[in-house]
C-alpha cells in the first residue's frame, strides 16, 4: 500500500467510508420509510399500468413499426439537397450561343426529344416504388405508367429508370 499513490489512497478510504454509510442507512433507504411499522401491518399499494396514447408524429409511429414514411415525409430533402453545399437545389441557366454572323435554321433531329431531366432516386412505400426526377428547379415524384414530358415510366429499379415512347426507350441512371 505505500506504492499507491495518495489520491487512490483517497479514493479506497472514501470507498469504505460510503460503503459503511450505505449499511448503516440500507433499511431507511430500501423501504421507504424509517422503521416505524417493523412488523410490516402497512399493506403496499402497487402501481397501476395505464396506457398511455401514442403522440408521435404519424412518420415517427412508421419509422418504430419498421415501415417507410410516406413519400410527403421527403419533402424537406427534395427542397435541400444532401449533396449540395447551399442545401438549395442548383440553378440550371440557359446557354445561349453567340455567334457572329447568321446560320442557317437548325432542323430537329429525327426522333421524338429526350425529356430534359434527371434521375435522382427511388424509394419504395407499401410495395408502389415511385422515382424522383427533376429538371434543376423542380423535383416530383412519378409511378410506373405516369407521363414526363410526353415520354410514359416503363420501369423504375433502384439504380435506373426507362422511358418509352412508341417504340422508343430511354434510360436513365441514378445521378447521371
Amino acid at each position: 500500500m505505500q506504492a499507491w499513490h495518495p489520491i487512490t489512497k483517497l479514493v479506497a478510504v472514501l470507498g469504505v467510508l460510503a460503503l459503511a454509510w450505505l449499511w448503516w442507512t440500507n433499511d431507511e433507504f430500501q423501504t421507504g420509510m424509517a422503521s416505524a411499522d417493523p412488523a410490516g401491518t402497512v399493506p403496499v399499494v402497487q402501481p397501476e399500468t395505464v396506457a398511455v396514447p401514442d403522440t408521435r408524429p404519424a412518420a415517427d409511429r412508421a419509422l418504430f413499426a419498421r415501415a417507410l414514411p410516406s413519400i410527403e415525409a421527403f419533402s424537406g430533402m427534395l427542397e435541400r439537397p444532401l449533396f449540395s453545399s447551399s442545401r438549395r437545389p442548383a440553378l440550371v441557366e440557359p446557354e445561349l450561343a453567340l455567334t457572329d454572323s447568321p446560320s442557317a435554321p437548325i432542323e430537329p433531329a429525327a426522333g421524338p426529344r429526350q425529356p430534359s431531366i434527371r434521375f435522382i432516386g427511388s424509394v419504395e412505400e407499401a410495395g408502389t416504388v415511385r422515382a424522383f426526377v427533376g429538371n434543376g428547379l423542380e423535383v416530383r415524384s412519378v409511378a410506373t405508367g405516369d407521363e414526363i414530358e410526353g415520354w410514359q415510366v416503363l420501369t423504375i429499379e433502384p439504380r435506373r429508370l426507362v422511358l418509352g415512347l412508341d417504340d422508343e426507350r430511354y434510360e436513365l441512371k441514378i445521378l447521371e
